[in-house]
């Protein structure tokens, strides 16, 4: 098995966001983790099209492929823009507005597993694939953390306020 080599600016992008993804298990609030993961997803993506672009520039990647993994980060991009916007609008989430950030928070996964599945995965290169999957690894902290903000929060507790998950999962 070929180890990648990873310098220059997607080494320093990668444990930008892996501290990114350190410091959303930092505060409790599930509104500061959806932000922080929200963040994090921004900053994948860009390194997910600077990985891109210098895979096209390299000739590793065709431009049909480019293309359509540029389209996909672009598709992701407004999502997750939007997801943040509403994370920055919010004041206080009450419960019956917890729906909403549920389906925008899937909507963001949606879209990354797009880009992953439809987009990285069909690259033909090998070389050019494992570089993508690079890039993309470095959102999987703060797609799980979304994933995990997607549960719904036990009947009667506020939304945004810290419950016992794992008591949660037990007691189901």
């Amino acid at each position: 098995m070929k180890l990648l080599k990873v310098s220059g600016p997607l080494a320093i992008l990668l444990i930008v966001a892996a501290l990114i993804v350190t410091l959303v298990a930092c505060d409790d609030s599930d509104q500061h983790k959806a932000a922080r993961a929200a963040a994090g997803i921004a900053s994948g993506l860009k390194v997910v099209q600077a990985e891109n672009e210098a895979l096209y520039a390299s000739g590793l990647v065709d431009k049909a492929e480019a293309v359509a993994i540029a389209q996909y980060v672009v598709d992701a991009t407004r999502v997750n823009d939007q997801y943040i916007v509403q994370l920055r609008s919010l004041q206080a989430k009450k419960e019956s507005n917890a729906a909403v950030y549920v389906e925008l928070a899937a909507g963001v996964v949606k879209s990354l597993d797009a880009l992953h599945g439809d987009g990285v995965l069909h690259v033909k290169n090998p070389e050019a694939r494992a570089r993508l999957d690079l890039a993309f690894a470095a959102m999987e902290g703060s797609i799980e953390v979304l994933k995990a903000l997607m549960r719904p929060a036990p009947a009667g507790a506020h939304y945004l306020l810290p419950f016992p998950r794992d008591q949660d999962a037990r007691a189901a």
